[in-house]
């Protein structure tokens, strides 16, 4: 279960706050009537949260031994975790 809320907290993390950011700039192409400059803000931001997670991702596979080492399980639940 630790595992898992470690996976998720770096996942949150590979975020970078984007979200509101575009909430923000989408508003304000809307109150202009620009779509174009919606879509183009959606495309980005697709595009930076697919590089992000695809970043976090690597480093989680990457570090996976080490960040379950740092949860001190017993032998058994460290081979269970990894196997998740």
């Amino acid at each position: 279960m630790a595992f898992l809320a470690t996976v998720l907290t770096f996942a949150q993390l590979g975020n970078l706050g984007i979200g509101p950011a575009v909430m923000k700039l989408v508003a304000e192409e809307y109150s202009r009537n620009n779509i174009a400059g919606i879509q183009q803000y959606v495309t980005m931001t697709l595009a930076l949260l697919c590089l992000s997670g695809t970043v976090v991702l690597i480093v989680l596979l990457a570090f996976k031994s080490q960040i379950i080492s740092l949860f001190k399980l017993s032998d058994e639940n460290a081979k269970m975790v990894l196997w998740l």
